[in-house]
């Protein structure tokens, strides 16, 4: 379940950021970025600690996040709490999203961010809250995709593109 919500936030995540695109400069840009790197790894995360971790004793696992896999574990944790906070803030910024969702987002990604220090319920319930934000995302992004304007929507004798005038 939980990975799944993951992949479906990779999903929606570009389109939000290129919906708002024309409103926003290169700092969001960068948040953009990071959070999206942030939350694949996020994913590998999950996928050692619940595929890898499941099978291992407790005295193996304190001894695995005590080296180098703890640091590899809490990296994408801390730039997915920074990267989200960055990029909703911007996302707010632009005005082009509604707010009501992207907080539900923010605040939903503290405790999935914060996982290896919080108990599963807050794990769970950050996910829930998430997975509302997304979803109130996701079914606005399909109520305005009428009224998005695509390249396609212009005459392409209207502008000629770059590569061919070559």
């Amino acid at each position: 379940m939980r990975r799944i919500a993951l992949l479906l936030r990779l999903a929606i995540h570009p389109t939000e950021h290129l919906l708002a695109t024309p409103t926003i400069h290169q700092t969001p840009r960068v948040a953009f970025l990071l959070n999206s790197f942030s939350l694949a790894a996020l994913v590998g995360v999950e996928f050692v600690i619940n595929l890898v971790f499941a099978d291992l004793p407790g005295d193996t696992i304190d001894a695995l996040r005590a080296g180098t896999l703890g640091v590899a574990l809490r990296v994408p944790s801390i730039s997915f709490l920074l990267g989200t906070l960055a990029y909703v803030a911007a996302m707010l910024r632009s005005r082009e999203v509604p707010t009501a969702p992207l907080v539900l987002y923010a605040v939903g990604a503290v405790p999935v961010s914060l996982r290896a220090f919080v108990p599963e319920a807050a794990l769970d319930l950050g996910l829930v809250t998430m997975a509302v934000g997304i979803g109130w995302l996701a079914i606005w992004l399909f109520n305005r995709s009428s009224r998005i304007t695509t390249w396609a929507d212009h005459a392409a004798t209207d502008v000629p593109l770059v590569w061919a005038n070559d």
